[in-house]
């Protein structure tokens, strides 16, 4: 990948942000309660998930299956079983009921 893909990419990332936020009207400042908190968190959460989505097609167009981020971690995953440790651990979290809820 050239450097004026990654650039270009940056620059796509950037622009994705800031139509974010301007869509949501989201004011650069910290949230006060939690319900800004949430909206932010899913933002975020929300966010990760597009790039993430776009940077493997992205991947999957000009560098093949293998680079895919699926591709990577399942290569890391039989280099390193920690990793698949991890994600467990996370999905855990991500998934399963805070206890007193």
């Amino acid at each position: 990948m050239t450097v004026l893909m990654w650039r270009w990419l940056a620059v796509a990332l950037i622009v994705v942000a800031l139509g974010i936020l301007q869509a949501t009207g989201l004011k650069p400042r910290m949230p006060g309660d939690i319900a800004e908190w949430r909206c932010l968190t899913g933002i975020v959460c929300g966010t990760i998930f597009v790039v993430s989505l776009a940077y493997t097609a992205f991947a999957r167009v000009f560098g093949g299956n293998e680079a895919t981020i699926s591709a990577c971690l399942w290569d890391w995953s039989k280099a390193w079983p920690v990793i698949p440790l991890v994600i467990g651990v996370l999905c855990g979290h991500i998934f399963f009921p805070v206890w007193g809820r």
